[in-house]
C-alpha cells in the first residue's frame, strides 16, 4: 500500500471560491487528501479520477446548488459509481425534494452559515467508521 490509497479523500465542491479555499485548507489541515472542484460536473469527474484500491472512506462536501450540475445530481451519479461514499450537503436553503433526495443518500444538510467545526467533525467521523451514516452522525453532533 502507498500513501494515496490509504489516505482519506474528501472532494470539496463549492462555486464559491473563498469558501471552497477555506474548507479545503481545513480538511487538508485535518490530515485529508482534498480536491477541490466549483461544480457538479468536476465533481463527478474528480470522483472517476480517484485511484480504484482506496482503502479508506471517500467524503463528498458539496454545495446543493451550482453551475452546470447541482450537488444533489451529481451525488447520485457518484453513488451509482460507488456505493460506501459518504456525502454532505450545504446549502443557504433546501426544497422538500432536496430533503428527501439527501435522505435517499443519508447524507447530511448544512444549512449555511454552519459551524466549521461541526462540518469537521462530521468528516472525520465518517472517516473513521466507514458505516456512519452522515445525516445519523450530524444528527448526534
Amino acid at each position: 500500500m502507498d500513501a494515496e490509497t490509504e489516505t482519506s479523500w474528501v472532494l470539496v465542491a463549492e462555486d464559491d471560491q473563498a469558501l471552497r479555499v477555506l474548507l479545503s485548507s481545513l480538511l487538508s489541515k485535518d490530515g485529508h487528501r482534498v480536491i477541490a472542484t466549483s461544480d457538479g460536473d468536476e465533481l463527478v469527474l474528480a470522483h472517476a479520477g480517484l485511484p480504484e484500491n482506496r482503502t479508506r472512506r471517500t467524503v463528498v462536501v458539496s454545495d446543493l446548488a451550482m453551475p452546470n450540475r447541482g450537488g444533489l445530481e451529481a451525488c447520485e451519479e457518484i453513488r451509482v459509481q460507488e456505493a460506501d461514499v459518504a456525502f454532505v450537503l450545504m446549502g443557504a436553503f433546501s426544497e422538500v425534494d432536496d430533503e428527501e433526495r439527501a435522505e435517499a443518500l443519508n447524507a447530511a444538510i448544512l444549512v449555511k452559515p454552519f459551524e466549521l467545526s461541526r462540518l469537521r467533525a462530521l468528516v472525520r467521523g465518517l472517516v473513521a467508521d466507514p458505516k456512519a451514516t452522515a445525516s445519523a452522525l450530524f444528527a448526534r453532533l
